[in-house]
């Protein structure tokens, strides 16, 4: 039995129309027929369709999220411009694009740990992926936060204790504010009358 395909011009012309039912019907059943035999033409056309029409309605947000990230898997520089949409869709569609290109920098740049993956230049001094392994195999705790530089197994400490005598310094201030506001609220409820009638 032949994969089915997709007729993208039928699908542009329900969009047209306004039929987002009747593409909803069609495009799921293609994918469940089609399965993983459709072309990444196909899959692209149809995540980015569907996510538009789930999209249309507020109920329809999370599905439509689903499709959308989806499609940026298969093209991280889709757009919707061609398809007129509103401005709560085209929100939905940028907000769904910049979580996904946030996650997808993050899975590349770290490791489930949150630990900077091993760089070209680490392997090239001899540091492979059992040394990243080794080092990343367990979470860090929370008491000693990673260093921002692998190079430097230290966490700096240096910028914290120059701190301090702000810290110090901002408490003291604060402190003869409140001081000096409490003696004048004193003062003030403590002035007796002067009676000015003549006797």
């Amino acid at each position: 039995m032949a994969a089915p395909k997709l007729d993208f011009n039928k699908i542009k012309n329900l969009y047209k129309e306004g039929e987002f039912d009747k593409i909803r019907v069609d495009l799921e059943r293609f994918l469940k027929q089609a399965g993983e035999s459709a072309e990444p033409k196909e899959k692209i056309f149809t995540f980015k369709y569907l996510g538009v029409v789930y999209a249309a309605e507020a109920q329809g947000y999370p599905v439509a999220e689903t499709y959308f990230y989806r499609l940026f898997w298969l093209a991280p520089n889709a757009y919707l411009s061609d398809l007129y949409v509103s401005s709560a869709v085209e929100n939905l569609f940028e907000k769904t694009k910049t979580r996904f290109l946030k996650e997808t920098r993050d899975l590349k740049d770290f490791d489930e740990f949150g630990n900077p993956r091993t760089s070209p230049s680490d392997q090239a001094h001899g540091k492979g992926a059992k040394d990243s392994a080794e080092v990343t195999s367990l979470p860090t705790p929370l008491a000693q936060p990673l260093p921002m530089d692998p190079k430097n197994p230290q966490p700096e400490i240096k910028s914290r204790r120059k701190v301090w005598p702000w810290i110090v310094a901002g408490a003291g201030v604060t402190a003869g504010i409140g001081i000096y506001l409490w003696i004048l609220t004193q003062n003030e409820g403590t002035h007796t009358e002067i009676d000015a009638t003549p006797h």
